[in-house]
């Protein structure tokens, strides 16, 4: 295999066109590489990379991205190069990037308003739609906290969050936060994926976002694990296990998860709107998914 650093890439697709522009504007990332099949090895350069953790994830960005990657230590990445190729074909690039053992990982989208999702430690079971994360949402001067769950708020001082501010929020620091805001300027329209290790903020790559979710939709309940046609599909979390069926699709529900998981940008992406509830929902019932709102409304109940 070809394996170049990130510096020395000529981008063929936009996900590592945009990595490289953030790299040369200066963000922190972790060391990258880009592995160019065929496969080959070439072990004397891989044995000169850290012994450390690598993830490994393909360059493209295409609906079932994010079910196909690895994370392994040093002497398995060519073993697990062609396991992750195995799903794609010979002509994808792979992005080896070091593995960082994160304290708070998380998901910016940067448009009208600035969302924020984190969770402590590793962003794994955020992007898999397996918990639910910790929400912040910047819109002009204010700030929503777990926006859906708790509605509280706060203002906001030339967009900089105040020290008192930050001791109200479950997890990011004022230093992370307040750099999430700043690189929100950098990168309208776009989500970005980010950790951070001893409050150092590091970018791990971003790509375009765009919402085409009608506003609201109506439809027929039925749950994963039933029968037949799927109108809105009711699933027990957001995991892109599901992916195949919430594209069958008129609307997704699911139990848990956050609003930029792999599942509910992809979502968007092809028109379906993805709601997250908690409530109980019966196979036939006939309901409205107000993505705005994003909230589901049963028949009989004030919209």
């Amino acid at each position: 295999m070809t394996i170049l650093p990130l510096s020395d890439i000529t981008p063929k697709t936009h996900k590592l066109r945009t990595l490289k522009e953030a790299f040369t504007s200066g963000y922190k990332i972790p060391e990258t590489y880009i592995i160019i099949p065929p496969t080959q090895g070439d072990l004397n350069f891989l044995n000169s990379l850290q012994d450390c953790t690598w993830l490994i994830r393909p360059s493209i960005k295409e609906s079932k991205a994010g079910l196909y990657g690895a994370i392994c230590r040093r002497d398995e990445i060519e073993d697990r190069v062609d396991d992750v190729l195995k799903h794609y074909n010979e002509e994808v690039d792979l992005i080896l990037q070091v593995y960082i053992q994160s304290d708070l990982a998380g998901i910016m989208l940067s448009s009208d308003e600035v969302c924020i999702e984190s969770v402590c430690g590793s962003g794994y079971g955020l992007t898999r739609g397996g918990i639910r994360p910790s929400t912040y949402k910047i819109k002009g001067n204010e700030v929503y906290t777990n926006v859906i769950l708790q509605k509280k708020k706060y203002q906001m001082v030339k967009g900089r969050v105040t020290e008192s501010q930050c001791n109200e929020f479950s997890d990011i620091p004022k230093k992370i936060l307040n750099e999430l805001i700043e690189m929100s300027d950098d990168f309208k329209e776009k989500i970005i994926d980010w950790c951070s290790k001893d409050e150092e903020l590091y970018f791990l790559e971003y790509w375009p976002f765009i919402k085409k979710s009608d506003k609201m939709v109506q439809g027929t309940i039925t749950n994963v694990n039933s029968n037949g046609e799927y109108d809105i599909l009711v699933i027990p979390n957001a995991d892109i296990k599901f992916y195949e069926r919430a594209l069958k699709s008129n609307g997704v529900i699911s139990r848990i998860g956050g609003y930029l998981s792999h599942l509910a940008v992809i979502c968007y992406e092809k028109n379906i709107p993805f709601i997250i509830s908690n409530e109980e929902y019966k196979d036939g019932e006939v309901v409205f998914l107000d993505r705005d709102e994003k909230k589901v409304f049963r028949i009989g109940e004030a919209i």
